[in-house]
This record gives C-alpha cells, structure tokens and sequence, in this order.
C-alpha cells in the first residue's frame, strides 16, 4: 500500500506544478550595451535671478540679420529684452531707455553699440566668445544705469591651428584670422568688417555715399602657469558724404 501510494505522489506532483506553471512566466535575462542619453546645450543658462548667459556656440541655431551673427539681435529675443524699434541694435530692458543700459566689451563701456545708425551692432559674430545680460541686481561698482548691465568679451585666438574665414552677408562682408603665436601658449585673432555698398555707390559715382568698416584683434600670451598677459584693440568708423553739397559726416 505504502509503495502504491508513493508511486501516486511521485506521478502527480510534478503534473500539478507544471499545470501551474505556465510555460510564458519563466523570466530570462538578457545583456545589452550601455545606453547613453545626449542633449544639447541650451541656447541659455540662467545663473540666478535676473542674469542670462548666451551660449555663443549655439548662436549658429538664432536668425541671422543681413546674414550675420549679430549677438544684439539674439539677446533682443531674451524675455524682458525688447529693440525698441524694428531692426535697431539697442537694448531696451524692462521699459528702461536705451542709455539706461551699461554696456561693456572686454570691461570697457560702449556708447554707441551700432554701426549704420542703429542696423548694425560693432560687435562681430566671428570675435564674440560670451554675453551675459543683468536684468535683476546690479553692483554699483558699475554705476548708475537703471535698466541692465550688458558684458561682451572677445575670444582668444586658436592655440593649436591657423584658421580663417570669409562671410559675406547682405550689407558687410567680413574675415577673420586666428591662430597659435606659440603652439599651447599664445594665440592671436584678428577679424576687419567692411560695408561694400559702399563700393557700389562709388561705382555708381553716387552724390551720397555712406559706409563703415571696423577691426578687432587681440593678443594673449601665458607669461605664467598662472598668469596670461591679453591685449585688445577695436577700431571702426562710420561716414556718410554728399558731394552735391560738399557735406560730410562721420563719427568713429
């Protein structure tokens, strides 16, 4: 009896669990490659409240005006930041006026920021390294504007490789050369702007002629583990002349 009643259990347990066990529920486990998640950087960073940096880099992703990278027409699009006027280079900020708003290129403050009255910022895409607009708290070692505090700085030059570029755009047409002084401890950039419809009107012995040229460069050598010695230089001038007249007009 006791051998029978083995031979039943020994039959019947391994039925019961497999009719409870379906064949679907058995779990394998598989290796795969990492998985790696990329994004890109953002055309801005805010830094606290009221301060914005402009990632430079991503400025190939903002319209260009009269095809070229001008930064003032990128930080007009920042919330609180408005032109003004239509296609003007100033920065009007929560309100404020134009002379309402500092700013500074390379620690340096500008007055006029704009070539051909207003279309025109003087600063080259090709020369811009970062921008950071102030909207909120301003330290009062920068004075007493009331609307935001604008700083601009050049870039350095490649340290390791000699480049140049060439961009023509609708109104100006620009280049720009960079390169290692000494390979890993100095660079230099140059960069020149010229309005050639200028050109044209004289061609065209025009009576009224109106152009604009510009030039930034700058220097950087390490003299130092800790210490690099920059020099920067920026030169433009704007000039209109009527020969009927006899008139004429610039400012630099």
């Amino acid at each position: 009896m006791r051998k029978l009643l083995a031979g039943c259990l020994a039959l019947c347990i391994p039925a019961l669990l497999t009719a409870q066990t379906p064949a679907d529920s058995i779990s394998r486990t598989e290796a795969i490659d990492s998985v790696v998640v990329t994004a890109r950087r953002p055309l801005m960073v805010y830094k606290q409240t009221g301060n914005i940096a402009v990632d430079i880099e991503q400025l190939k992703y903002a319209p260009l005006f009269a095809g070229e990278k001008d930064i003032f027409k990128f930080l007009q699009l920042l919330p609180g930041v408005s032109a003004g006027k239509d296609g003007m280079s100033g920065l009007l900020v929560r309100g404020g006026s134009n002379d309402q708003t500092l700013i500074l290129y390379d620690d340096v403050p500008i007055y006029n920021q704009a070539h051909a009255y207003g279309i025109l910022s003087i600063f080259s895409g090709e020369t811009v390294q970062s921008a950071e607009v102030s909207k909120g708290f301003i330290s009062p070692a920068y004075g007493s504007r009331l609307s935001a505090l604008t700083q601009i700085r050049t870039r350095e030059g490649d340290r390791r490789n000699h480049r140049q570029s060439l961009t023509v755009g609708t109104l100006s047409l620009a280049g720009t050369l960079d390169g290692p002084i000494k390979r890993d401890k100095g660079s230099y950039l140059i960069s020149a702007r010229y309005f050639f419809p200028e050109a044209v009107l004289a061609i065209a012995d025009n009576d009224i002629r109106y152009g604009f040229n510009d030039i930034t460069g700058k220097l950087t050598y390490d003299i130092h583990r800790n210490h690099t010695l920059s020099l920067g230089i920026y030169s433009g001038d704007d000039h209109m002349k009527n020969k009927e007249d006899h008139a004429e007009n610039g400012f630099g």
